[in-house]
């Protein structure tokens, strides 16, 4: 309602196009109704209400809250950026595109943990983008400095000052809560023009390059971005069923799961024996020997659009050794967990929250 006027909103309430609304034309208008309920009721709130629940759309938790009807308990603290989770590859497998009740309270801890402003700016139509964009600024200054100049050129001074607001909440946030967070504003990102959004797109990327160098978290969500937000714009280009099968990208898969290990696991010991793991369960006869490729950005972007044209059920099994890699020793690390995620929604399987066990 907040985004009618008053004779739009009598309309929506009473016209049902077939003339029962004629019975109504003798009624006062709405807005003198709501004053005679509401004598002190001015006609000016409405217009502040629709400005301001276009920019922030209401939220029935934050109403609750005010009115003290959320009696839900604190979330539980997360753990260090550094700590790795212990989590069970058979627990995780049989909840793949079937969560249960505590991969639903594992959400929730996750949205509670995110701080209220990063997730009003994540929900908010400008805020999205801004959001996005403060996630990529660097902490150095000069380079920044740089971020900042091409943010401007790109989206304006307005997107640019208020990514600067929230920068510095944004790099306080647990690394746990960086891609969550990012799949929050996706929603907001894909009502943009399209124009705008190719032009987001391209910024988000000059700003990940502009130091000529990638990090996990900056690619994870460049791919996000390109799987949730651009494939948006023309789903009908883009197909979760594909035909080949798993020996015939053998070598893809080689690649990616050796980005896995190598991104999990401490040692080059403990990275072999999780990706000889992983290997042999969707390829048993695979003589693939753990070498992790040096250029693990290009192999990746080699590698998703390759294993996203394989069968349904090839990608289920892949998904699987991906699962057993990563908690080959029943830890998962925050890089894991988020390339895990990127994996798979490249592959359109997407995962339960895992990382909070």
């Amino acid at each position: 309602l907040a985004n009618a006027d008053t004779e739009e909103v009598s309309h929506m309430l009473f016209g049902d196009g077939v003339g029962y609304s004629s019975l109504m034309a003798t009624h006062p208008s709405m807005l003198e109704r709501i004053q005679a309920l509401e004598p002190q009721f001015d006609a000016k709130a409405l217009a502040a209400v629709k400005t301001r629940y276009r920019e922030t759309p209401p939220s029935g938790l934050a109403e609750d809250q005010a009115l003290g009807f959320d009696t839900r308990r604190e979330p539980p603290a997360l753990p260090s950026k550094r700590a790795q989770n212990s989590v069970s590859p058979a627990d995780v497998i049989n909840q793949i595109a079937h969560p249960a009740g505590d991969d639903y309270r594992r959400a929730g801890s996750l949205v509670d943990a995110i701080p209220a402003l990063l997730s009003t700016a994540a929900h908010s139509h400008d805020g999205a983008l801004a959001l996005v964009l403060a996630m990529l600024l660097d902490a150095d200054e000069a380079l920044r400095q740089r971020q900042m100049a091409a943010i401007i050129e790109s989206m304006g001074a307005a997107i640019a000052g208020r990514a600067d607001a929230l920068a510095a909440a944004a790099n306080e946030m647990h690394a746990a809560l960086r891609l969550p967070l990012a799949s929050m504003a996706m929603p907001a990102l894909r009502r943009r023009p399209r124009v705008e959004l190719h032009r987001f797109i391209t910024c988000t990327d000059t700003l990940i390059h502009l130091d000529s160098k990638v990090g996990l978290f900056e690619y994870c969500l460049a791919r996000l971005l390109q799987t949730q937000v651009v494939e948006a714009l023309d789903p009908s280009q883009y197909s979760a069923n594909g035909k080949r099968k798993l020996p015939a990208v053998a070598d893809y898969l080689s690649d990616l799961f050796g980005v896995l290990a190598e991104h999990g696991h401490s040692s080059a010991d403990q990275a072999r024996q999780a990706f000889n793991a992983g290997m042999a369960h969707i390829l048993p006869n695979s003589q693939s020997n753990y070498a992790p490729p040096r250029d693990w950005l290009a192999a990746l972007d080699r590698a998703l659009p390759a294993l996203d044209d394989l069968q349904p059920m090839a990608k289920q099994l892949v998904v699987e050794g991906l699962v057993l890699t990563s908690g080959h020793d029943g830890r998962l690390n925050v890089a894991e967990s988020e390339l895990l995620r990127t994996i798979c929604a490249c592959l359109h399987c997407p995962l339960p929250p895992v990382l909070d066990r």
